[in-house]
């Protein structure tokens, strides 16, 4: 079609990637320090921190379940803004613990370790990992659950839509308000309870929180990303994805494999499904070339594993807990 904007769209992401910075041998360490201070500014976490306050905490509740306790806190994190974090205390702790970073889906992060939703995408496996003996952290990121904009007029929309746009114009995003929400989880998680290590495990939405913190955050021993894993090129930028994928200038820090790498040198796993409509099969394997290149630059190439396994948008539950007790 003579007006379609395909070529030109083509060319400015062609123009964009190629005017970057790309990771190349030569000068390693500093390009992907540049990365990492770039990728802190374009999140606008900069700016967060400059508002930051002393984080407050109160504890709401405390009920049983099958495998130990669930704590429920609220934290003060910014100006009038409370982070609700759930923790999972296992019966048997095994000394080490899980940031689980959950992603979009009606009720929130409660759902995912809820049995009565065990069928949906995140399978319960915070369950799991408490089974397991994790100490496993979830915090309810803004945009889902209770975490949303309540006067706002469209009540289909007050999630992810009302508070992504309202944020650009102030300059922020709400990718980067997330990655910070997970930070400060960090900071509860290590003042407030005793463990050895930490991992950190992202599923879909909650797959690029973990990816963008574990790429800034020194503290994580270990990094699982699931159902995310992909190229801009073959999943955000192909086909409707929620607003808080798309993140103004993110392209001038590099295609996601390269942000994902920048988790390195970590143990990281990435792991999709073959029929993941979203993040298509193709652009994992993609992802799986690239970052393993930048791993392997650096001389960490074992800690990158990656795993594609029958199944869909979902996680899988057969690497992962070989991989954490590898690690943690």
């Amino acid at each position: 079609m003579e007006y379609s904007t395909d070529k030109f769209l083509e060319w400015l992401y062609n123009e964009n990637l190629k005017g970057r910075s790309a990771i190349s041998e030569k000068n390693l360490i500093n390009e992907l320090t540049l990365k990492r201070k770039n990728l802190k500014k374009i999140l606008g976490l900069d700016k967060l921190e400059k508002i930051k306050t002393s984080m407050t905490i109160k504890q709401r509740r405390q009920f049983g379940f099958e495998y130990g306790t669930i704590e429920d806190f609220d934290v003060e994190i910014l100006p009038n803004l409370i982070s609700r974090i759930f923790v999972l205390v296992p019966e048997n702790p095994n000394g080490n613990a899980v940031l689980y970073c959950h992603g979009h889906g009606q009720g929130g992060c409660q759902k995912s370790f809820d049995k009565e939703y065990e069928g949906q995408y995140h399978k319960c496996i915070p369950l799991h990992m408490a089974k397991h003996g994790y100490a496993v952290f979830v915090p309810e990121f803004i945009g889902y659950g209770e975490s949303i904009k309540q006067n706002y007029k469209d009540k289909d929309f007050c999630g992810c839509y009302a508070n992504a746009t309202e944020l650009l114009m102030h300059g922020l995003t709400l990718s980067g308000l997330r990655v910070f929400q997970a930070m400060c989880a960090v900071d509860f998680a290590f003042e407030h309870f005793n463990f050895k290590k930490l991992a950190v495990y992202g599923v879909s939405g909650g797959g690029q929180v973990a990816s963008f913190l574990s790429a800034l955050d020194f503290r994580p021993d270990a990094v699982v990303i699931s159902s995310y894993a992909n190229t801009f090129a073959e999943s955000i930028l192909a086909m409707r994805h929620c607003i808080d994928n798309y993140i103004p200038d993110i392209l001038s820090v590099g295609e996601s494999p390269e942000i994902i790498a920048l988790c390195a040198p970590k143990p990281l796993l990435v792991s999709n499904g073959k029929n993941d409509p979203i993040f298509p099969q193709k652009g994992f394997e993609s992802a799986v070339s690239q970052i393993r290149r930048i791993y392997e630059l650096i001389g960490k190439g074992q800690n990158f594993e990656w795993e594609l396994f029958d199944g869909s948008h979902e996680v899988s539950l057969s690497r992962v807990f070989d991989f954490l007790k590898k690690y943690l």
